[in-house]
Parts: structure tokens; C-alpha cells; sequence
């Protein structure tokens, strides 16, 4: 994203009500509507275009200091989001009693300033938010100072609180240092307290999850993600003001799941996962990637046990979860989604489907290309065209596919056979092609030239080829 397009991406990300919102709110704060007329241009747009902007505004004054116009827009657009979702979350609904404890401190009124920070404070107890706490805490004994000094007792007790809350939130930072830098792998297990603030509770945690699996031990791991998500369960209010870290547990415990082939665990793991989105009042960027990931998670389970039925269903009810959301997709899924969408229907013989989604993921240009995927969709594309029966066209695509895999590494000995398989095929009569499977897949079954595991998880050679020998 670029300087000059952050305004064009905010515009663009803003729901109807939301751009309801804010052209009630700046009518009625008699904004020049200039700005209104702004919105309304780059919010037509497709792709931002700020020469077209220039040239139909021509005529008007704020063309002459465009970037000035666009931040005071920006910033009118982020004051109508931040009173539209002023109770968003529990910490914004705290951090909104702040703001109005300063504002009724500068005016001199202490007994209101001291009601909305006691609130915040309330707020904080409640939900385990250290940093609201500690900042509560702090506009308390700013108002004492400034109503009566002389409240010494109470200003001590303050301090107290104020060193307590201080030193939880550095033991948290303490532990979520050790926790993203690895530092502590090699040390010694965190002893939980339950007693503990529920975050610093979650972070230990989380770090004797990280020392699991450090030591290989997956069991351990999983059972401390059992555990956080017992908590979450525990905790329904927490649960629901950070579904994106809840999901986010989920998901690591559904993949562990998924790889002791524990799929009805799995599965089951990922119906309560997508019925707590569901259940969610809104739903934002972070927490609806993490959907992504679970719906990608659960196709993963549905290629594996070739059951192209429940596949088929899962891509109509992705697609419609996109569509009903309308946030965005990011690329990484789009692709991963892409190539599964194409598998399945392969698996299910759906051959056209299949390839309608192989020539989207092969058509697609970026540079965050999944440069495997695209090398299986390559090798995807190989197989739908001979199952399609487009044997001139196959070879044409057999050069492409050798092209792509040249330019970037050299030829893997099992990759010359394919290759040369899919020459063979495309060029014989169908007497002989039971034969020539029979050939290659002899070849294939060789230490020097067996296929990588890895490689079969995504593309299945050896079982496609074993139903051509049949």
C-alpha cells in the first residue's frame, strides 16, 4: 500500500452503515462538503487514481493542496469510526471513561473525574486489562493531589495498588519477551498461579506451550493448549473480547489434532470455532483471518480423506462467508484456497471445476506467490488436461511446466519422470497407456527417484496413477 492510497484502502474498508454514519455525522457537524464530495469520488473508484481525482476536481480550491485535503478527511473519517464503535471492546468502553476523567480534571470537576476513572477502574478489575488499570489508578491520584493533598492514607494505598499493577505487567511483558524470542526454551517450565491475572495466566502458558514443543513434546503442547482453551471456556466474557487470540489457540490445537490424525477431534474442535464466529455481535479483520485459516485447516482434512462430498460443501460455504463479510482476503489464503478448491473438484472428477480454479492460481500475479503451489497447480493442470482428454494442448503445457520448474532450481529426478510420463501420454494411443503408467510408476517406486512426502501430501501421484494402472 502506498503513501498517497492509505485513504482510498480506509474508504474502501468501511461497511454501509459506517458511511452512513459519517455522512450523518459530518452533515450535522456542518463539515464543507467539499470533503463529502472527495469521499463520494475515491469511494467509486476501483483502483485509486489520483490524476483522475485531480482533473474532475479541478475546478475546486482543495485541489491546490490535495494531501492536506485527503488527512483532514482521514482524520474526520477515523473520529466518525471511533464514536461509531466506542463500545467495541471492554478496553475502548474503559479508555472512553479515561478520556472523560481528563477532560473533567481540566474543567475542575473531580468528583465527576473521579466517578468515570473509579468506572475505568471497574471496568479493568473485571476484564484483567493491566494497562487500564494502572493508568485508572494513576488519574485517581491525580485528582486526590488536586482536590485535598492531604489524603495521605488513601494516596498510599494507591501507590500500592499502583506498584502491584506495575510489577504484573512487567512479569507479563517479562514472560511475552521469553515467549516470542525463544529466549527461554532451554530454562525451566513457568508454575502457573491461577490466582494470577488471567493474561499473565495465558502467557505463561503459552511459553510452557512453546518449551513442548521445543523438547519434541507434542503431547505436552497439546495439553497446554487444552488448558488455555478450558480457561477461555471458563471466562466467556474474555472469550468474546479476544476472539482473535481464542481462535488463534483453536487453530494451533485443531493442526495438532490434524497431525496425530486425530480428525473427529479436529472436526469437532472446528464446528464450536466456526459457531463462536458466528455468534460474535461483529467480527473484524484479525478474528475473520482467523476463520480463513480454520476453514483452510478443515480442507486440509477433507483433501486428505479424499471426501470430495463435504469438500464440495465447505467451498460453497467459504465463498459465501467471504461474500457475507466482505473484509478482506489475504493473498496467502486466496491461494491456498485456490489450489484446494482445485484438488477437491479433481478428487470428485469435476474436472472443468478444477480447472477453473487451477487457471485463477496460475493467472494470478503478485510477489507473495506461494511459489510451492504454484508448482503443484502446474502438475494439477497436467493431470485435469489428460483426464479431460486435451492430449494437443497437454504437450504445450508439459514445455510451460518445465520452464517454470527450470528457471527456478534444478529438475528433481522424480520431476524428469513425470515430465516425461506426461510427453509419453499425451502422444500414445490409449491401448498403450496402461502400459506406460506401469513403466513410470516402477521408476517412481526407486529410492533415487521416490516423490517427497511432502509432495505427495499436496499432489498424490502415485495413488492417481495407481487408478490408471487398474
Amino acid at each position: 500500500m502506498k503513501k498517497n492510497e492509505q485513504l482510498f484502502f480506509l474508504i474502501k474498508s468501511l461497511t454501509k452503515s459506517e458511511k452512513r454514519y459519517f455522512k450523518l455525522l459530518t452533515t450535522i457537524n456542518g463539515e464543507n462538503n467539499n470533503y463529502l464530495k472527495l469521499f463520494d469520488a475515491i469511494e467509486a473508484q476501483e483502483k485509486y487514481d489520483e490524476a483522475w481525482i485531480k482533473k474532475k476536481f479541478e475546478k475546486e480550491r482543495f485541489t491546490n493542496q490535495l494531501t492536506t485535503a485527503k488527512n483532514y478527511l482521514r482524520n474526520l473519517l477515523l473520529k466518525s469510526l471511533r464514536m461509531y464503535h466506542s463500545d467495541i471492546s471492554n478496553d475502548a468502553k474503559a479508555k472512553a471513561s479515561l478520556l472523560n476523567a481528563e477532560i473533567l480534571y481540566q474543567k475542575g470537576l473531580y468528583a465527576l473525574s473521579r466517578f468515570e476513572a473509579q468506572k475505568a477502574q471497574k471496568i479493568s478489575d473485571e476484564y484483567d486489562i493491566l494497562s487500564v488499570k494502572y493508568e485508572a489508578l494513576t488519574w485517581q491520584k491525580r485528582i486526590i493531589q488536586a482536590e485535598d493533598p492531604r489524603q495521605i492514607e488513601k494516596l498510599k494505598e494507591i501507590g500500592e495498588n499502583l506498584l502491584q499493577v506495575s510489577s504484573q505487567i512487567n512479569e507479563y511483558a517479562h514472560v511475552w519477551k521469553s515467549n516470542i524470542s525463544g529466549e527461554a526454551l532451554e530454562g525451566s517450565f513457568q508454575e502457573i498461579n491461577e490466582s494470577d491475572p488471567l493474561p499473565l495466566v495465558m502467557m505463561q502458558r503459552l511459553l510452557n506451550f512453546q518449551m513442548n514443543l521445543y523438547q519434541e513434546n507434542s503431547r505436552g503442547a497439546i495439553l497446554e493448549l487444552e488448558k488455555i482453551v478450558e480457561k477461555y471456556d471458563e471466562f466467556t466474557h474474555r472469550k468474546m473480547e479476544e476472539a482473535e487470540t481464542y481462535m488463534v489457540i483453536l487453530n494451533n490445537l485443531i493442526a495438532f489434532y490434524v497431525f496425530e490424525k486425530r480428525h473427529p477431534d479436529a472436526l469437532l474442535l472446528i464446528s464450536r470455532a466456526k459457531q463462536f464466529i458466528n455468534g460474535l455481535k461483529t467480527i473484524g479483520a484479525p478474528a475473520f483471518k482467523t476463520l480463513l485459516r480454520t476453514y483452510n485447516i478443515e480442507l486440509e482434512i477433507y483433501r486428505e480423506q479424499k471426501d470430495f462430498e463435504m469438500g464440495e460443501k465447505l467451498i460453497d460455504e467459504i465463498n459465501r462467508s467471504i461474500e457475507y463479510y466482505s473484509l478482506p482476503v489475504p493473498i496467502s489464503y486466496k491461494l491456498s484456497f485456490w489450489f484446494q478448491f482445485a484438488y477437491l473438484f479433481f478428487i470428485g472428477r469435476k474436472y472443468s471445476e478444477s480447472l477453473k480454479w487451477i487457471n485463477i492460481l496460475l493467472g494470478y500475479r503478485s510477489t507473495e506467490l506461494r511459489e510451492d503451489l504454484i508448482t503443484y497447480a502446474h502438475w494439477l493442470n497436467l493431470m485435469v488436461h489428460f483426464e479431460l482428454k486435451n492430449y494437443f494442448v497437454l504437450r504445450y503445457f508439459v514445455d510451460s511446466t518445465k520452464r517454470y520448474l527450470s528457471k527456478r532450481r534444478n529438475i528433481n529426478s522424480y520431476e524428469k519422470l513425470l515430465l516425461n510420463l506426461f510427453i509419453r501420454i499425451a502422444r500414445s494411443p490409449e491401448t498403450e497407456l496402461r502400459t506406460i503408467f506401469r513403466g513410470c510408476y516402477k521408476k517412481l517406486m526407486e529410492e533415487k527417484n521416490v516423490i517427497p512426502s511432502d509432495v505427495i501430501d499436496y499432489v498424490d501421484f502415485y495413488r492417481w496413477m495407481e487408478g490408471k494402472m487398474k
